[in-house]
């Protein structure tokens, strides 16, 4: 039998934001009570080495909002439900945080099909 390849599928992504930037509006959300204000986006950004006023831009921009909702549209029907999410061969596994046996069992399995 034919083992299936573990990537089946795989899109562009754009360039990494800095960890500091991931960081501080993480920070900002869930320490803060800071929603993702566009001044709060532009502050994170500029924080962390970026364009601010870019950044923030970017992320009230209509055509990237409505790209958001139907990326998170399109996961939610997938039955993606948090992060992390984990699918081997496209097909889900689990949500949230696996103990590492866990992945390697699952993993081995799935080689072996």
């Amino acid at each position: 039998m034919k083992k299936k390849p573990f990537v089946t599928h795989a899109t562009p992504s754009p360039p990494p934001l800095p960890c500091s930037y991931r960081s501080l509006t993480s920070t900002q959300y869930f320490t803060d009570g800071l929603a993702g204000t566009r001044e709060s986006l532009a502050a994170a950004a500029s924080e962390a080495g970026l364009d601010g006023e870019k950044a923030s831009a970017f992320a009230t921009d209509a055509a990237n909002m409505a790209a958001a909702r139907e990326a998170a549209r399109a996961n939610s029907a997938r039955g993606i439900t948090g992060v992390p999410f984990f699918l081997i061969n496209g097909e889900p596994i689990g949500s949230g945080a696996q103990p590492t046996e866990v992945l390697l069992k699952l993993l081995n399995e799935a080689e072996d099909e």
